[in-house]
């Protein structure tokens, strides 16, 4: 469970910096420790959906806090959940004005391995330098229950090849998967593709339904 490594670290600071200048909402210069705390949050975020799940089962949400805090430091700030109802597991993390919001959002077992779709969406608080952006992670999870992300990306990922050659796919047809992408609200997160002109949302009968964005 360890940090990741320092030339890893200012790799993905630069990464960061590159990302920033380009997807924020504004042409504000962002500060310093924005800077830092993004970074941090971006760690945490690869943390959690190796090792998050695994963590609560094991020790519990209070030591899961803790460890971030440790780690980061970021703000566990909403208790996690995992295999409640349609939720395979969910953390939400935050820190100097911006929340990382962390949803496995899809599993399939391919080859014997079971595979998890993660998307992050990422959000700024009125105060801070506006950052609206996602992250999207494919794991595998290991024999130990830990987890080992398998391709990672601030760009949608419909699909990707396993090593056993399957191929691992959002099932786009459904719109509970269509809803937990949130694709109307974070559309440079999906450039390329037509899901941010649907939205989809609850009717008064509690049924998920579709209708043309208006942005």
């Amino acid at each position: 469970m360890g940090q990741l490594r320092p030339n890893r670290r200012l790799l993905r600071a630069f990464i960061l910096l590159f990302g920033l200048g380009s997807t924020a909402m504004n042409a504000q210069s962002f500060k310093p420790t924005e800077i830092d705390a993004l970074h941090r949050l971006d760690d945490a975020t690869d943390w959690l959906v190796r090792y998050g799940a695994y963590v609560v089962e094991m020790r519990g949400k209070d030591f899961l806090k803790s460890k971030l805090h440790q780690l980061g430091p970021v703000l566990l700030w909403v208790t996690p959940l995992l295999d409640e109802a349609d939720t395979i597991a969910e953390f939400r993390i935050k820190a100097a004005g911006y929340n990382f919001d962390i949803s496995a959002i899809y599993r399939d077992v391919l080859g014997g391995d079971e595979y998890l779709y993660w998307v992050t969406h990422v959000s700024s608080q009125d105060w801070a330098t506006p950052y609206l952006s996602c992250r999207f992670h494919v794991t595998r999870t290991l024999d130990d229950g830990k987890g080992e992300i398998v391709q990672r990306s601030e760009a949608f990922l419909p699909s990707i090849r396993t090593a056993s050659g399957d191929q691992f796919e959002l099932p786009l047809n459904d719109l509970k998967i269509r809803y937990a992408l949130q694709a109307w609200e974070y559309p440079a997160c999906f450039a390329g593709t037509d899901l941010p002109t649907t939205v989809i949302d609850f009717d008064e009968t509690g049924k998920l339904v579709a209708y043309p964005s208006e942005g």
